[in-house]
């Protein structure tokens, strides 16, 4: 699903005298339009503004009234901010450009833990709302690494200031000038898959490719990044997971994401075999014998892949049945 377009108000409606007509833009977060909102009107900060308006926290998910006085206030269409809304705060689900993915699909906590790309946001004024999510970690545009903390005091980017181009600390770091690291061409690339699997139109492209392998052909663009990012984590985890194949937060893992999305885009460009070369490398990992040790590894992507609509999981479950085939045959002639 494309981003929808820039919402422009109807002809006669002139916008109102407090709000010059602030749109928000497709792509940045609805914290991002609050913080350029308030600074274009210059009457209250971000953060006593969300209050105001009902928002438990710029760093939060809010609720679809506070969203409904937001465009109010602004004197804007509620259609302009919805698809900055990631939905109800008390749901395990969470909405992203029409798709619904795992709460844990967010990673922000309150006051901090903002991601950033130095360079867009010197270049757009904005935060991006692809930077909130917990697996993406790197700018496919730069191909630099999102960097989380500011130079100038040396803690994480707070959102306690007046700019989203400022960190919130005594010390007002500049958030545009933090260098960042440089990430591989593949990791750049599958990040940038994700993000047009999203929706985002600047990776149409990439998306399309994705879609077109194998096992993704019949499978929705929300449940192939799931994949993705689930195989992901379990292949790059430096120790075997406590829950396989499970949609964990990626900024409470060891490895970035974008490491992970690269392998697993790797592995599934090459199916079957590089799925299975995944597994077996998952299943190496414990010290428990060939039979227990599959069925762990295993059972719980067949449990993710068995429901999906129009049968979108079944070349990933018949991939994973010709593997456990083999663990067996290898288990009976093992002594």
């Amino acid at each position: 699903m494309p981003l929808p377009p820039q919402p422009r108000l109807p002809p006669g409606d002139r916008p109102r005298p407090h709000s010059l007509g602030l749109m928000p833009a497709a792509d940045e977060s609805l914290q991002s339009y609050v913080f350029r909102l308030a600074r274009r009107r210059r009457t209250e900060t971000p953060n006593v503004l969300s209050k105001r308006l009902g928002f438990t926290g710029l760093a939060s998910r809010a609720s679809r009234e506070s969203v409904e006085r937001l465009a109010e206030e602004a004197g804007i269409p509620l259609e302009s901010l919805l698809p900055l809304w990631r939905g109800n705060p008390h749901s395990p689900l969470v909405l992203f450009w029409g798709h619904s993915l795992p709460g844990s699909a967010l990673d922000f906590q309150v006051n901090t833990g903002r991601k950033i790309c130095p360079e867009c946001l010197a270049e757009h004024g904005r935060h991006l709302a692809v930077w909130d999510l917990s697996f993406v970690s790197a700018c496919p545009i730069h191909r630099k690494v999102l960097v989380d903390t500011c130079l100038a005091c040396g803690g994480p980017i707070t959102w306690k200031g007046n700019d989203v181009a400022w960190c919130g600390c005594k010390e007002g770091g500049d958030l545009r000038r933090i260098p960042a690291a440089p990430v591989t061409p593949e990791q750049a690339n599958a990040t940038a898959c994700v993000q047009g699997l999203l929706g985002d139109p600047q990776f149409s492209v990439e998306a399309a490719a994705v879609r077109a392998l194998p096992p993704f052909r019949n499978m929705a663009p929300a449940h192939i990044v799931e994949f993705l990012v689930r195989l992901g984590l379990d292949a790059v985890a430096p120790r075997p997971r406590r829950y396989f194949f499970g949609f964990e937060n990626m900024g409470d893992v060891e490895v970035p994401p974008h490491e992970a999305l690269a392998r697993a885009l790797a592995a599934v460009r090459n199916w079957p075999t590089g799925f299975h070369h995944e597994l077996d490398h998952m299943r190496r990992r414990h010290v428990t014998d060939v039979k227990a040790a599959t069925q762990k590894v295993t059972e719980g992507i067949v449990r993710w892949a068995t429901p999906l609509p129009n049968g979108g999981g079944k070349e990933v479950v018949r991939a994973v049945a010709e593997y456990r085939r083999a663990a067996r045959e290898l288990a009976a002639r093992s002594p």
